[in-house]
């Protein structure tokens, strides 16, 4: 028994899926020339999908090594001038102290 619903469900999923189909071909607006080209033209874009995905990644990944390196020079830049200023104000401190350096005397 459980053999044979399964049978006529089966049938009845196949039977209504080809009215479906042929109901809707009957009733397109269409005509079968134009819905083909619509198709091949669908099929088409979704193969450049990859490939424009592809560049589009590229092109940021592109952009953000160029950003990294712009930010990297302006910082090196930056810790440079501050190293430069720190080495000028240690000397300038230095040759303009006013009491020079005494070493420890001996515990008598």
């Amino acid at each position: 028994m459980k053999n044979h619903s399964f049978f006529f469900t089966s049938l009845g999923f196949l039977a209504g899926g080809v009215l479906t189909s042929a109901i809707t071909l009957l009733v397109a607006p269409v005509k079968g020339e134009t819905l083909r080209q619509k198709g091949k033209e669908t099929v088409q874009q979704v193969r450049n999908v990859p490939q424009e995905a592809k560049a589009w990644k590229a092109s940021k990944q592109q952009q953000y090594v160029e950003r990294g390196q712009k930010e990297y020079d302006t910082l090196h830049s930056l810790t440079s001038t501050i190293k430069h200023r720190a080495r000028i104000t240690a000397v300038q401190s230095t040759v303009n102290s006013s009491t020079p350096l005494q070493t420890p005397k001996a515990k008598e």
